[in-house]
């Protein structure tokens, strides 16, 4: 996640998982590839392989791959929230008078080796209803810069007014 446009009029934080979609394209392609071979060469368990765990890769794409961003806008006096996927976009838009702040939440998560890792995404709070701008939790470092951007953003524009 990181800001993509900071004025003072408009701020825009997106969250693109590049990395996510790219890992997920290579497992896709390589098991269609090995099915493929197999399948050339007579041996019907490449059709398994293909349809498996290719299709297995594109279901987890079409889940987990989502661009994610959050348009703080001044001269609209909006927060609008966009979430773009395999399966469309969506978008919500919220009057930027009844915008709180960001926070970040946490919540553990366990492993299967047994230990725990504190995941965290970032919300933005609209009164009593807080909205993630991504729905993925994770455990990266960007969390503070991002939700201390959105709101050193908020304070400035509280301060001109």
């Amino acid at each position: 996640m990181k800001v993509k446009h900071d004025a003072p009029d408009l701020l825009v934080i997106e969250d693109a998982p590049w990395l996510v979609g790219a890992a997920l394209i290579v497992f896709i392609l390589s098991f269609c590839a090995i099915g493929l071979f197999l399948l050339g060469a007579g041996d019907w368990a490449g059709l398994v392989l293909f349809l498996g765990g290719g299709g297995l890769g594109f279901g987890a794409f079409a889940v987990f791959v989502q661009k994610s961003q959050a348009i703080f806008d001044r001269r609209t006096g909006e927060v609008i929230l966009r979430r773009r996927s395999l399966f469309g976009e969506t978008r919500e838009s919220h009057p930027l008078a009844e915008f709180g702040g960001a926070e970040i939440a946490s919540r553990m998560s366990r492993s299967k080796q047994g230990t725990t890792i504190k995941m965290r995404r970032v919300e933005l709070i609209f009164g009593e209803h807080r909205l993630p701008i991504s729905e993925v939790w994770s455990n990266g470092s960007h969390h503070l810069r991002i939700s201390r951007a959105i709101n050193d953003w908020l304070d400035k524009g509280r301060g001109a007014a």
